[in-house]
């Protein structure tokens, strides 16, 4: 019996996904040998980038795991879309840097293994915000470190923006290089 999700974590799973595949296809054209090169300002590469994703994902999994599971037996009666609630936070172009906490920092992961790292991470998160449908997202926070508290459902899409910020990124690397 398939479960009828509550509109906001239809919402979030959404995005969540389509920044998935928006990744996917930022990478899918970048070509293999300048994965690894780093930009001349001293940024990150590409390889470095998915690296920091990896870690991002993970930690936003155990955030939302233990919202989850304070939030056990709370029902979400609001249904009004939780996007607008972020919008202050949307990808600006041109991406302005943000030095990113030292737990967050890449540390060499290898491209092959970062990308299934930062997939399971995700396939995580979607299960668990699925299996957690219904349950009082909103009412929960946890400070995020440039953003202050944000609230379940806050987290997932800034996520989901993070994930795009980052790929604006990877195409401005790519595109330095030539």
């Amino acid at each position: 019996m398939s479960q009828t999700l509550h509109p906001r974590i239809v919402e979030v799973v959404s995005a969540l996904e389509a920044a998935q595949e928006h990744m996917r296809e930022t990478l899918a054209d970048i070509p293999a040998e300048l994965m690894s090169r780093k930009p001349a300002d001293g940024g990150w590469s590409v390889e470095e980038i998915v690296d920091h994703l990896a870690r991002i994902e993970d930690g936003l999994g155990r955030v939302i795991g233990g919202m989850l599971k304070q939030l056990e037996g709370t029902v979400d009666t609001e249904t009004d879309p939780i996007a607008p609630t972020i919008a202050m936070y949307n990808v600006p172009e041109p991406v302005r840097k943000i030095a990113a906490p030292e737990r967050v920092q890449p540390v060499g992961m290898p491209l092959a293994e970062a990308l299934a790292a930062q997939a399971a991470a995700r396939t995580r998160v979607i299960e668990a915000l699925r299996a957690g449908s219904g349950r009082a997202l909103h009412t929960q926070t946890f400070p995020h470190p440039f953003f202050g508290p944000l609230n379940g459902y806050q987290w997932a899409l800034l996520n989901a923006q993070h994930q795009r910020r980052h790929c604006v990124q990877m195409r401005n690397t790519v595109g330095s290089f030539a």
